[in-house]
């Protein structure tokens, strides 16, 4: 099952420095970092995806001692594979618009997009430091990197880029640099930690996901800059994704059914599985074998010492067959039929069963040559049956 990964940020607005909480949703397994406000990522929801949250927040500004709360609400969707749109809703300013262009799909590689935050132009935003007033929120454009690292079965995601306006702290030092934004998100299972660099200040987030597309966390912003208003809140966010997966495997296991869907789509389906569960078999018969042949040479063994060398052929063999190659098996197997062999041709001996007897004295030579005492026996046997 797909993990579902969430980026939070936060973000001053209105007159006063007014907080609006406001998120970013990814849905996707590997993890991506997506459309952060401040620091978006080259990644899309995807064709037919759509989220939805809302957040509450306080916030301190500068030059007060009181903290002040606000509330928000948003949305995003995905237009198609590559197009993303997104809309979001504050309790005391207008409406603010996003759009995102994925322009290279990577993997190996880092994807690549463009886009413009704050399409509509919010305005009478008033920042303590950084870009103050409208350059803030006015509308931004940026282009931006985004690549995966695989760490131990979670998923580290590095994005960067560079865009104007909102992006760009005018009273910091680096002017160079100016416009460039950072994020990093580990995605561990059903949590989500992520910090960034926003091209003013550093902000970070926690959040749990629920496989049902819900999503519950918390924010803090500002953490670097002293004279910029430190930022808490929580969100709640829903995304169809799941809905979204399901629908998709059971479409395609009703054409299977149906026979629309051709036998290697059904076998691409399950590859992994397959595969995987080969493994496992694989796996479990390596550990049988081993198992059986611990025992059987353990009670061979066991035989072999308590002079019961007939019984113990037995078990050296079938430890054998399961390991042609277990040297010491073969060579108690060889020394237990030599001893055996000359057993029985010792008491056909006494018996004067002499012509049998030879019978059994030969095997012996044949595993150890120059065997004396079977020589012996044989030369004896010999003159007896001339006599």
């Amino acid at each position: 099952m797909k993990k579902l990964s969430f980026f939070a940020a936060v973000k001053s607005a209105g007159f006063g420095a007014t907080v609006v909480c406001l998120i970013a949703f990814q849905s996707s397994a590997r993890g991506f970092l997506t459309n952060t406000v401040e620091t978006p990522s080259a990644q899309t929801l995807g064709h037919g995806i759509i989220e939805f949250g809302g957040g509450a927040g306080v916030y301190k500004p500068a030059n007060s001692d009181t903290y002040s709360n606000d509330k928000n609400a948003w949305g995003n969707f995905g237009v198609t594979e590559r197009l993303e749109g997104g809309l979001t809703l504050y309790t005391s300013t207008m409406a603010a618009a996003n759009i995102k262009l994925l322009l290279i799909k990577g993997g190996k590689l880092p994807s690549l997009a463009v886009g413009v935050n704050n399409i509509t132009g919010k305005t009478n935003e008033t920042f303590s430091t950084g870009a103050p007033g409208d350059t803030a929120v006015s509308n931004s454009v940026y282009c931006v990197l985004s690549q995966d690292l695989k760490i131990s079965g979670s998923v580290l995601t590095i994005s960067a880029g560079r865009g104007n306006r909102g992006f760009v702290d005018k009273t910091g030092d680096y002017k160079n640099l100016h416009g460039t934004f950072a994020g990093l998100k580990l995605n561990a299972g059903q949590v989500c930690a992520a910090v960034e660099e926003d091209g003013r200040d550093v902000n970070c987030s926690l959040a749990f996901n629920f496989p049902t597309g819900m999503s519950v966390g918390a924010s803090a912003r500002n953490l670097k800059e002293n004279f910029a208003p430190k930022v808490f809140g929580v969100f709640l966010n829903f995304s169809n994704t799941m809905i979204e997966q399901r629908i998709t495997a059971l479409e395609a296991k009703i054409k299977i059914l149906s026979g629309e869907t051709a036998p290697v789509e059904a076998s691409k389906i399950s590859a992994e599985r397959m595969a995987a569960e080969e493994k496992r078999k694989k796996e479990s018969e390596t550990k049988l074998r081993t198992a059986k042949i611990k025992t059987y040479f353990m009670e061979g063994h066991k035989l072999f010492a308590e002079e019961k060398y007939p019984q113990s052929i037995e078990f050296f063999e079938k430890v054998l067959e399961q390991n042609p190659g277990h040297a010491e098996a073969a060579k108690y197997l060889k020394t237990a039929k030599i001893k055996t062999y000359f057993m029985e041709g010792h008491k056909l001996f006494s018996e004067t069963k002499y012509t049998q007897s030879i019978k059994f004295f030969e095997k012996v030579i044949d595993l150890s040559p120059g065997h004396a005492a079977s020589e012996d026996y044989i030369k004896r046997a010999r003159t007896q049956l001339k006599q």
